[in-house]
């Protein structure tokens, strides 16, 4: 088996430096579809597309109701500090459903606080592996 340590920010400042089309489209292109498992609670869930207007400085309305930052949520909730706060969000649907049984939940997930998960293309390419 093999384990990745890169996470989906890894992938983001890899797109960001390449500079080439859109890096919204070239995000989309690498991470829809991929599933991708979170440092916090090693949760899996399915990328469904990116969020370019969200970061971890947006705020989201908690379960109680209360206006509440991503960044400061996950510093609070599970004692991560988030580095980059202009970093998109990533908006994934969860392994779970809801309530009614049918419809499974989405979720906005930090980049930085997820890791890959599968082969990459470069790792696919290496016969060694």
């Amino acid at each position: 088996k093999i384990l990745r340590t890169d996470t989906v920010y890894d992938q983001l400042e890899k797109i960001i430096r390449q500079r080439g089309r859109s890096v919204k489209e070239q995000l989309e292109k690498i991470l829809v579809g991929q599933i991708v498992i979170t440092k916090y609670n090693n949760k899996t869930y399915k990328v469904m597309e990116v969020d370019m207007e969200t970061t971890p400085d947006s705020e989201f309305e908690s379960k109680k109701g209360v206006k509440v930052k991503y960044a400061d949520y996950y510093l609070k909730r599970w004692g991560m500090k988030i580095k980059d706060l202009k970093q998109p969000l990533i908006i994934c649907e969860s392994k779970e459903k809801e309530l009614d049984g049918r419809r499974k939940l989405m979720t906005n997930l930090v980049p930085e606080l997820c890791y890959m998960t599968g082969l990459s293309d470069e790792q696919r390419a290496d016969f060694r592996l």
